[in-house]
């Protein structure tokens, strides 16, 4: 029982002081740190690991104090002690909430230009009588809140204030709740929608801080035809190589494509739905039964926010190395910026599509070549050469053909009599089969064939040593795919 007392004094200790810390420490250091990071342009992936590192410290710092004032007031056995502990823990947590409560403290609007000549001009919450009255007095006719009731506790308190001072400034308040990380928001979007139809009208449109929900809005009206306007410089998110998503790292291939995973519900807003990201492919299997609710979910998106949408299916039941080729085909002249995913970034897909963009040879995917042959592990000698022990009978088609192997090359002599047989038995995989010798002159030739090789025999050493590996890809020009 006092094992439960004190796990439960813990925990609201941590709760109340986690609190209080975070709001210090989103509000100080991991707002400077982005700041600075972009003001000096390092790297999205330097300024997650600085991000990281902070967050890091915070909880290990508030667990570790949670624990010590847990631990000192077991050993006080004072309801003394334990009240005084849960005054001092709950008054920073009050404060932090009474905080996100005031938001005229964290946005200011006084810089906002006068009402353009765009319908749609983006910000943060007007949080004082004076900023609503200073958008009636610059031509604003409306104001369009994407604050949500669902998001407790600061915004449905900040909806019902506003709805207060925009009656009492006479400036028409247009409520339209968006949560984006947790629905499509069709009947937002719907709503927006009917207010395009009036081109007289100039509305400026708020979410709490000015960031993802806005910019995702911006997307859509966009989209339509429309112009709009930020009225607070952009701190966008960018794509660029090495970012850290959840499901793994986005590569940067050429000027404005990126293989990435598939993104997060957060990702696909914070970076795809609110950048400047013009076309996303999908690698997916769409045969696949596990792929197809991530598709639908991808389809819907799209379609709801006007954004291009491609599905280049590579299967991987069997691997066809030509479907890689043919992916890389169309996505080289899409429109930049392009996003092209798999599911995780050490996917079989993934890999596929890296090697065939990069090198333009039919790839045979490391992740594939995993497992080994019955006879010992497969080693990649080069994008599309595999080499390793001789298969069995059913390996033939179950391991090589399946990976996508489609030519055998058995290199050295045969005094057994065995490679009749293979030939055979590769015939019947749907492999061609040829033997070769390392003093072969026609070797390299051979294996510059645009086909998938695996490389098994008793010279294979010798053949080895014979294979060119392919030139390395030009990298990637740098570029902002914000701008």
């Amino acid at each position: 029982m006092k094992l439960l007392r004190t796990a439960a004094l813990f925990a609201t200790v941590w709760l109340m002081l986690g609190f209080a810390a975070g709001t210090i420490v989103l509000l100080g250091p991991v707002r400077w740190v982005t700041e600075t990071a972009r003001a000096r342009d390092l790297s999205p992936k330097t300024e997650n690991l600085l991000v990281i590192l902070i967050i890091v410290l915070y909880v290990a710092a508030t667990a570790a104090a949670s624990a010590l004032l847990a631990r000192y007031e077991r050993r006080a056995r004072s309801r003394s002690v334990t009240a005084v502990l849960l005054v001092l823990v709950t008054l920073p947590a009050a404060a932090a909430l009474w905080l996100w409560m005031h938001p005229a403290l964290l946005v200011n609007i006084q810089n906002i230009p006068d009402a353009p000549k765009e319908q749609f001009t983006f910000g943060p919450y007007p949080a004082t009588d004076s900023d609503l009255q200073l958008l009636k007095q610059r031509g604003y006719t409306a104001v369009i809140s994407l604050l949500h009731p669902a998001v407790v506790p600061f915004e449905p308190q900040l909806i019902a204030e506003e709805k207060e001072r925009t009656e009492k400034v006479k400036l028409p308040l247009i409520h339209v709740p968006m949560l984006p990380w947790v629905s499509q928001n069709q009947e937002a979007l719907d709503t927006l929608g009917r207010l395009m139809l009036d081109t007289q009208a100039r509305y400026y449109v708020h979410c709490y801080l000015g960031k993802d929900r806005i910019r995702v809005v911006r997307r859509f009206i966009e989209s339509h035809g429309f112009k709009s306007k930020l009225a607070t410089p952009e701190q966008h998110r960018l794509l660029t190589d090495g970012l850290a998503w959840e499901r793994g790292q986005v590569v940067q291939l050429d000027e404005g494509l990126f293989l990435t995973p598939y993104p997060t519900d957060e990702e696909y807003f914070g970076y795809v739905l609110a950048g400047s990201v013009q076309h996303v492919v999908s690698l997916l299997d769409v045969k696949n039964p596990e792929n197809e609710p991530w598709i639908q979910k991808e389809q819907a998106l799209a379609k709801t926010y006007s954004l291009s949408w491609s599905s280049i299916p590579l299967s991987l039941s069997p691997f066809d190395p030509a479907q890689a080729i043919e992916a890389a085909q169309k996505v080289r002249p899409m429109a930049r910026l392009t996003v092209v995913h798999a599911f995780r970034d050490d996917s079989p897909e993934a890999a596929a599509f890296r090697i065939a963009y990069q090198t333009g040879l039919p790839p045979l995917p490391p992740p594939l070549f995993r497992e080994p042959l019955r006879g010992g592990n497969v080693e990649l000698l080069g994008p599309n050469i595999a080499a390793g022990p001789s298969p069995t009978a059913p390996e033939f088609d179950s391991y090589l053909y399946q990976k996508g192997v489609r030519a055998l090359l058995f290199c050295g002599p045969d005094p057994g009599g065995q490679t009749e047989e293979d030939r055979r038995l590769a015939q019947k995989a749907g492999l061609s089969w040829q033997a070769a010798s390392p003093r072969d002159e026609s070797l390299e030739k051979t294996l510059e064939q645009s086909l998938t090789f695996y490389l098994y025999g008793p010279e294979i050493e010798a053949v080895r040593a014979r294979i060119r590996p392919p030139k390395p890809p030009a990298p990637p020009a740098v570029s902002d795919p914000g701008e």
